[in-house]
């Protein structure tokens, strides 16, 4: 997900399996708003990551600006590209 163009941080990432074959995913995926103006266009290519990558089609993000103030203190906020 990082690699995605403008992606900064992921948080709140967690991971269950709602039945042995069927494992669900949420997270909050933090743009750079001056380089990624465009947040439909970066979770429908986290979406489609989530899905072919890791094969997980029960998927919720919830796409965002990186605010550096809030989120270099958040304890969530491990996975970063700074």
């Amino acid at each position: 997900l990082l690699s995605i163009d403008g992606v900064v941080r992921i948080h709140d990432l967690r991971i269950w399996s709602l039945t042995v074959d069927q494992p669900a995913l949420t997270a909050h995926v933090a743009v750079n708003p001056e380089k990624s103006s465009d947040k439909e266009k970066v979770l429908q290519t986290a979406t489609r990551v989530v899905n072919s990558r890791f094969k997980i089609f029960i998927c919720t993000l919830q796409v965002e600006d990186y605010k550096a103030q809030v989120m270099n203190s958040c304890d969530s906020c491990t996975f970063d590209l700074e």
